[in-house]
């Protein structure tokens, strides 16, 4: 047994064994008041992934709505002089039926996420300036099917072809690493659209626009993706 100096021996307390465990701060025995360590529950993490879910949401539409402004909605820097006077609903207008010529109006206004009372306005400015051509459906006259006039065509190609160029040069600006990241999200955002997709495109809440029915990728440019 070891001895002090001066020849006392320790407290015998100081010899007890097993030793008393150490509080919190590992420098005495464990106090009440120690905070003690919990799990959480299943309750725990369906709201913690209700949040994140809430602000993914919103991150999700903020970027959609950039995009859209950047790709979709806006005119491109260059237009026709055909073009000039018109706004960017009618551009849409005029790409989707570049893509799907012989669509009725009740089938663009769904494609556009538009109703059909707007979209007949924008048919009738393109129609009155040349650029759409409404026909007869041979099979129920009371359909009509829109086209793009042959002097729009090559003016809509024009427009494509830019598009498709600005999104190229803007993806050539990243990263293999952010163009990686992009890919690899395209398929969720294709599940996520189609969960917002009603079931035959049908009017949204309150009456609101219809959803755009999700197109994926063509083979040919699925192929240039992997």
């Amino acid at each position: 047994m070891a001895v002090r100096p001066g020849g006392q021996h320790p407290p015998l307390a100081s010899l007890a064994w097993p030793p008393a465990p150490a509080g919190g701060d590992g420098r005495g025995p464990a106090d009440a008041t120690d905070e003690v360590t919990t799990l959480p529950t299943a309750d725990d993490r369906a709201r913690a992934r209700a949040n994140r879910t809430e602000l993914l949401a919103e991150e999700v539409v903020a970027a959609a709505r950039a995009l859209w402004l950047a790709v979709g909605a806006e005119k491109p820097a260059a237009v026709p002089a055909a073009f000039e006077k018109l706004r960017p609903r009618h551009i849409q207008l005029l790409r989707l039926l570049s893509r799907e010529p012989g669509l009725s109006v009740r089938a663009a206004a769904q494609a556009l996420a538009m109703r059909p009372h707007n979209l007949s306005t924008l048919l009738t400015d393109l129609v009155d300036a040349g650029l759409v051509e409404r026909r007869g459906d041979p099979r129920d006259r009371r359909v009509a099917r829109l086209y793009l006039a042959e002097s729009a065509r090559a003016e809509v190609a024009g427009v494509e072809q830019e598009l498709h160029a600005a999104v190229v040069a803007a993806l050539a600006r990243l990263t293999d690493v952010d163009q990686g990241r992009i890919r690899s999200a395209l398929p969720a955002l294709q599940r996520l659209v189609t969960g917002l997709t009603p079931p035959g495109g049908a009017a949204g809440p309150a009456g609101g626009p219809r959803a755009a029915v999700p197109r994926p990728l063509p083979p040919s440019a699925q192929d240039r993706a992997r």
